[in-house]
């Protein structure tokens, strides 16, 4: 009798070794899920009314294990720059062109706004889309333009830091800067 009691007791110090070995093992493949309580399905619903809005939620330990970096797309930037820049009335044509870390605009002006007004409508639509430690630089001198198509165009990048760095310096002289 002691004998099966004692067997029956090592039988359930095995099994609970193993249901515990169990539990962690599926506690550590909990902790690995990049997010744990993302649901694609529940995210990539789309209807008339949310369509227009991108939700996440996150937990402050789902940023542990997320290994995410921003990227920023400079020719979408470019685009949404020129873009906005125009909707303001009083420019007839305008160049941007974004890097890791500046945006060049020049454009052409109607007579509605002054050249200091269009420089700080320009500078200040640039800043409300791009990261905050964007360089701005503008310009309304013509030549400008082509400078910024020509450094879009190139199709080496040899030399495109020192090109880019000489623009960025007529520009500051264009303003007085």
């Amino acid at each position: 009798m002691l004998r099966k009691f004692v067997a029956l007791l090592f039988i359930s110090l095995i099994a609970a070794g193993c249901s515990d070995r169990n539990q962690t093992g599926m506690q550590n493949a909990a902790n690995t899920e990049s997010i744990p309580h993302h649901d694609e399905a529940r995210y990539k619903r789309e209807t008339d009314d949310n369509k227009n809005m991108g939700y996440v939620r996150y937990k402050a330990e789902d940023l542990k294990l997320m290994e995410k970096t921003v990227e920023i797309n400079r020719e979408e930037l470019a685009h949404s720059v020129a873009q906005l820049i125009l909707q303001n009335g009083g420019f007839t044509d305008v160049a941007a062109l974004a890097t890791d870390r500046e945006i060049l605009i020049a454009y052409k002006l109607t007579d509605k706004y002054t050249s200091a007004e269009a420089m700080d409508i320009a500078k200040k639509t640039a800043q409300s889309v791009a990261p905050g430690y964007y360089k701005i630089y503008t310009s309304d001198e013509p030549n400008r333009m082509n400078d910024i198509e020509s450094l879009h165009n190139s199709k080496t990048n040899e030399n495109i830091r020192s090109t880019i760095d000489q623009i960025v310096k007529e520009m500051k002289q264009d303003n007085n800067d």
